[in-house]
């Protein structure tokens, strides 16, 4: 492998407030000072000093040195390097290889083969090479391999290509009785654990994809540096079981039987802020509910009541001005069809002037915010109401008896209820909000004069565009689409002069 030096590494990688220190108290007082020498020569080389004076100050020669920054370089067991624990001494930092020649011993004539398979490969590298390939495609489920790595079957395959390619039936692993099954069976586990983040969707399901991406301390390149930078958008069907609804209609009042209530709403990635949200009797969402809750969040009315002036503010406008009408960067929402309509992107784009990030679904690590607000709410608000149907077949709320008759409530206490849920939410102090509760740091940056915080506020509309919150339909025939088509394609060929 090539050697590892400050030239060729990424610059991530020589972060070293990233590597994780280590303890010296156990070593003795030579130990110590060599850990130390060698710390201080690897955070001066990495620093960009020059070798020759490393080696005066310190007496670590160049080779030292980066067979020191080698070993702190080497992958470790948490999806990172080794950091100063490579510095160790007696830490092994390379996996055990054999070298001697394969010679039975014991009674049995089982003895003596340990390492087995690494020196059989080194000897194979075409077989390993075919192995591995085939390890692969099973766990990636291509077309013409199995759906998943099922250990016996590569044991089967790994026996099929040491005759394939003439291994002689007196050497290991022909010549023994199981034919080397539990050293495949290690060498699989372990080549499924090196290659997790490419197989984990096809090998172990799409729910350990999704955790995988979790907790990896791996932050997201699309970073907020400022209130409105980032926004997430999401729908997440809420879970109260289907049941009649009354609407208010000009004919009094109707109950309908309704299916799960959906929460559409957009978080402020920055402050972890909702700054807009609806919430519809079905359980997908439109184009229209995509539209209603970005007008409700950059140009909506505030929530609070107009009779009571001293009502805690919970949302961003409540605030008023700048919070009135404001836009936001970058709009991250996943590849739902709703939300790939022309309408939505050509109104959104011209007004809010926004860039629109797509990106999968069912990814909720992408857009973590509002991932969090639903869990939060599940958590802390839906799941403590007798009307839930719990999180999943795990949950003792799922397995309860349902009631006799069927729950109902009027459509005014549907969205009251999760009115308060997100109130609650916004309103609640946060370690993301140093302490302080979140709507009230987004006060604070508000009444900040230091820093003079400029907030995205839209300008007026040059041309009378509608609204987001409202709808538009072209007046114009079938008829007369179809006759200005055809005038305008005879312009196009010259056979009509333009008056």
């Amino acid at each position: 492998m090539k050697r590892i030096t400050r030239r060729n590494t990424p610059l991530h990688d020589l972060d070293l407030s990233a590597w994780p220190e280590v303890s010296i108290d156990h070593l003795d007082t030579v130990a110590k000072e060599k850990f130390i020498a060698l710390k201080s020569a690897v955070t001066r080389y990495v620093q960009g000093d020059r070798v020759q004076d490393i080696e005066a100050d310190q007496g670590v020669d160049r080779e030292s040195l980066l067979r020191a920054l080698n070993r702190c370089m080497t992958p470790g067991p948490h999806r990172g390097h080794l950091g100063w624990a490579g510095l160790l001494p007696g830490k092994r930092v390379k996996g055990t290889r054999r070298i001697k020649p394969l010679v039975p011993k014991g009674r049995t004539g089982r003895s003596g083969l340990t390492g087995a398979l690494g020196w059989f490969f080194m000897r194979h590298q075409t077989i390993k090479l075919a192995f591995d390939e085939y390890l692969l495609s099973t766990a990636k489920a291509k077309e013409g391999y199995e759906n998943k790595v099922r250990h016996i079957s590569a044991h089967g395959r790994f026996i099929g290509l040491c005759k394939d390619h003439g291994v002689d039936p007196t050497q290991w692993p022909l010549n023994m009785d199981k034919r080397g099954k539990g050293a495949i069976y290690k060498y699989v586990n372990e080549f499924l654990d090196q290659h997790f983040d490419a197989i984990v969707a096809t090998q172990y399901g799409r729910k350990a994809k999704t955790a995988s991406a979790a907790g990896t301390g791996t932050y997201s390149r699309l970073r907020a540096e400022r209130y409105l930078d980032v926004v997430e958008l999401d729908e997440h069907l809420c879970h109260f079981p289907g049941g009649w609804i009354a609407f208010d209609t000009p004919g009094g009042v109707r109950w309908v039987k309704s299916p799960r209530l959906t929460l559409i709403a957009l978080v402020d990635r920055f402050t972890g802020l909702v700054v807009g949200f609806t919430v519809i009797f079905r359980s997908q969402a439109n184009t229209d509910d995509v539209l209603d809750v970005l007008f409700d969040a950059s140009e909506g009315a505030s929530h609070l009541p107009e009779a009571d002036q001293a009502a805690e503010p919970w949302l961003p406008r409540d605030l008023g001005i700048p919070f009135t009408s404001c836009g936001f960067n970058q709009l991250l929402v996943d590849n739902a069809l709703s939300h790939l309509a022309s309408q939505v992107l050509k109104r959104v784009s011209e007004r809010l002037g926004c860039d629109i990030n797509f990106g999968p679904v069912r990814r909720p690590e992408r857009r973590p915010h509002v991932e969090g607000l639903f869990s939060h709410l599940e958590r802390f608000g839906f799941h403590r109401l007798r009307e839930t149907t719990g999180s999943g077949p795990q949950d003792p709320l799922r397995v309860e008896a349902p009631p006799k008759s069927e729950p109902q409530m009027t459509e005014a206490e549907g969205i009251s209820l999760i009115r308060r849920a997100i109130r609650a939410y916004n309103r609640h102090k946060s370690k993301g909000a140093y302490g302080v509760r979140r709507i009230e740091q987004l006060q604070g940056l508000m009444q900040d004069s230091e820093r003079a915080w400029v907030f995205p506020v839209l300008p007026p509309s040059l041309r009378p565009a509608p609204r987001l919150g409202h709808q538009y339909l072209s007046l114009e025939s079938a008829g007369e689409r179809g006759e200005r088509q055809a005038t305008a394609r005879l312009f196009q060929r010259g056979k009509l002069l333009q008056p």
